[in-house]
């Protein structure tokens, strides 16, 4: 995939889902409702959920998880 590519695939879904809504979206669904539930919970640091996040492959940062969590990002209706 080129540079071009990527940009036009960004386009289309980038706007759709923030990097924490298109990492879930890769997620068993039971895995994805469980991490959303955790961002949004005062149960766990947020920077806990990240991490757990990271070891299932998410690469995004603590300010992207705060967004999503506080229905701050382009995913939330």
């Amino acid at each position: 995939m080129g540079i071009r590519d990527e940009l036009e695939a960004e386009l289309k879904f980038g706007a759709e889902r923030c990097k924490v809504g298109r990492f879930l979206d890769t997620l068993d669904p039971k895995d994805a409702e469980e991490i959303q539930a955790a961002l949004v919970s005062k149960n766990y640091p947020l920077e806990a959920v990240r991490r757990v996040m990271i070891k299932r492959g998410f690469d995004g940062g603590i300010t992207i998880c705060h967004r999503h969590a506080k229905k701050d990002c382009c995913c939330v209706d």
